[in-house]
Parts: C-alpha cells; structure tokens; sequence
C-alpha cells in the first residue's frame, strides 16, 4: 500500500497512554544524573582540598628523628628543647627557598579544618603564624580580606566564605577544633576560591611548628632529600603527590565503585520494568496490527511505526528530563552545595553519557518483544485457512 502509518496518530489519540512510560523514563534520567550530581559534590570538594589547594600551598611535618633533634619532655627542659626544634625547623624552611621553584616559606603550628561532604570529610590545615607574618601568607597565597580586619592578637584567625558556611559559624564566631585547647575567634573573611585559613596561635598553645611552602612543584620528596632529610614513617609531606594518592584511594576509587553498583541497579530496575510495559502495550495493540496486516500493510511497515512510537516517548523523556535536571541542580545549589560551602560539576559529562548509553541499550533490548509481537501478528487470511 502507498499509505504510510504514521506514529502520531496513535500518539495523539492516546496521550495518557503513552505519558506513563514517558514519565517513567524522564524519573529514572532525572534520578540516575542527581545521583551523579550528588557524588560529584563529594568528589569536586574533596579535589579541591586534595589537588587545587596542593597547587598553591604544600607542608612539610617532620618528626624529631627527621630532623636529628630530641625534645625533652621534662617540664624543667621542654620549652628549651622545644625552642631548638623550632630553630631547626626555621632553618630548614629558609634553606629550601633557596630551590628553584619555591618563592616562600614559613614556619606555622598547623591547625586542622574538617570540610563536610555529602559523604565523610576531608581535612586541610589552617597555618598559625606570628602577626608580622599573617599579610605577607596571605600575600603569597594570593587572597586578602573582604570583611572583618587582620588579626592581631593570639587565638584570631581568618577563615574563607566556604569553610565558615560549611562549619555554620560567622565573622566573630568561634572555631573550634579537637586537637586544640583554645577556641580561636574568627576576625576576618577571605576572599578565597580555595578553603584557605590562617591566623595567630592562642597563648599557652604547643608551639610545635611544620613548614608552609608556597611553591608550584607536584613533590617536595626529592627537595628534602637535598637537604638530608630522611623521611619515615612518622613525617608527612602534605604536597600535590600526597593529595593525588589519598584522592584515588578514598575518593575516585571508592566513590567510583559505589556509582557503578547504583548505575547498575537503577538500569535493572528500569529494563524490567519497560519491558513488563512494553509487553502490556504490545498485547493490547496486537488485534489492531493483525488488522492492519490483513488489509496490507507489511510488518516492516508496523516495525517501523513502532520504532517512531518509541522514539518520541525516549526523545520527549530526554528533552523533558533535562528541563527537569537544570531546575533540579539549580535547587540543590542552592539549597545544599553553595549553603555548606561545597563545590560540584554542574555539568556531569559522565552521568549524561550514562544516559546516553542507557538509552541505547533499552532501545536494543526492546527490539526483543516488539519482534516478537510482529512475529505473532497474523492475518485473517491465516485465521480463515485454520478454520477450513
């Protein structure tokens, strides 16, 4: 016949019908890509502590055997001991700026700042130096303050906007931290695209000072072996390497089995149940195609009619789902990422690539009862010869 069947026929007369499966997909699309968007705010801020802020700013935390100093716990010989560490320590930072690459050095008590992601905490330290110094670490880092004054007595520090909407406190607010006696009040905002802090070290606080290195070399490994610094177990080098190992071993590594078990569970669920529908929808239709077989139209006809059928129910879910999706993150950043001070990917390429491929793969397991539907139409000219 040269009349051709058209799909949107069919989809104009059965609009309720065919909004079901419609709805059903641009659901399982909006979940599978917010599942994404979630885990990349756990992902993007855990990398921005780990990686970008290992860019700009590196410490070195060595043990007394590293450096070949003891310090006496004898209360009568501690502050003393203590001092020639120190002294030890200061030495040793001016002589690494002495290395190509590194422009700055500091010696800092380094105090700890836990940053909550959507699942567990990453940590970066917030360097405690003496008030002559504060301008001059904010210098190097390359932030100032935007709100609030510098500090200038012991147990003040600067924190950026990020951390202090993560830790829910504000300009003048304490912060408190664990492995600390003493609340330090914060007295100034930063402007800072990284989590960054600094401050002055409250009196009577353990003088126990690292290095803070302002450098844009990826390992300090091979800079403290210039120096005859011997690393073991006990030291640490907090630079660009360190960040990218514990990046891949608690975040990439674990984040990225956890997507691939939820991925996989979300297309099992949705192939079961578009085929169960799908099923539904053959059955119902199997009388109207054994009618138009019988007045001749051919199965390759009905095959293709089907398929464009198909087609806008899964183009129509994409389209209405990305609507769904841009409102969806624009919620959530404001509701949850930029109110605790996180950081995401707005635009996920793998979650849409999912989609994509998912998209694909339901289309192609589809073809399994549709060509079966079209293998059982039969038309009444066979029913006709069973009868005689």
């Amino acid at each position: 016949m040269s009349q051709k069947l058209l799909a949107v026929t069919y989809i104009r007369n059965n609009k309720r019908r065919i909004a079901v499966p419609i709805i059903s997909l641009c659901l399982c699309f909006v979940l599978t890509y917010l599942t994404g968007f979630m885990l990349s705010a756990t992902e993007a801020t855990f990398s921005s502590v780990y990686l970008d802020n290992a860019e700009k700013i590196q410490f070195i935390d060595l043990s007394d055997k590293a450096l070949g100093v003891t310090t006496n716990l004898d209360p009568d010989f501690y502050e003393q001991s203590l001092e020639e560490r120190n002294r030890v320590i200061g030495d040793l930072a001016k002589k690494l700026e002495d290395h190509d690459g590194i422009r700055q050095t500091y010696t800092a008590v380094l105090m700890g700042a836990t940053i909550s992601a959507i699942i567990g905490g990453v940590n970066y330290f917030i360097p405690l130096v003496e008030k002559e110094e504060v301008s001059g670490l904010l210098e190097s880092f390359g932030t100032s303050v935007i709100e609030g004054r510098l500090p200038e007595r012991p147990g003040e520090i600067l924190l950026d906007r990020a951390t202090m909407n993560n830790k829910h406190v504000q300009l003048n607010d304490y912060f408190d931290y664990d492995s600390f006696r003493d609340r330090y009040t914060i007295v100034g905002v930063l402007d800072s695209a990284w989590y960054f802090g600094c401050g002055i070290p409250a009196e009577g606080e353990i003088n126990l000072k690292s290095i803070v290195v302002f450098s844009g070399l990826h390992d300090l490994t091979a800079e403290l072996e210039e120096e005859q610094i011997v690393l073991g177990s006990m030291d640490a080098v907090y630079d660009y390497e360190y960040g990218k190992k514990n990046m891949k071993s608690n975040v990439t590594d674990a984040i990225g089995n956890s997507t691939k078990v939820i991925y996989g569970g979300i297309l099992v669920i949705l192939t079961v149940l578009l085929i169960v529908v799908c099923s539904m929808y053959l059955r119902e239709r199997h009388n109207e195609w054994c009618l138009y077989c019988s007045i001749g139209f051919s199965r390759k006809s009905l095959y293709f009619c089907i398929m464009r059928e198909l087609l806008f129910t899964f183009l129509t879910a994409l389209l209405t789902g990305a609507v769904v999706i841009v409102i969806s993150v624009l919620v959530l950043k404001g509701l949850m990422i930029d109110p605790y001070g996180l950081r995401c990917c707005y635009l996920d390429g793998v979650s849409l690539f999912r989609i994509l491929c998912a998209n694909v793969f339901l289309i192609g397991i589809l073809q399994i009862p549709v060509r079966y539907a079209l293998v059982r139409i039969r038309t009444v000219d066979a029913i006709e010869d069973d009868l005689y």
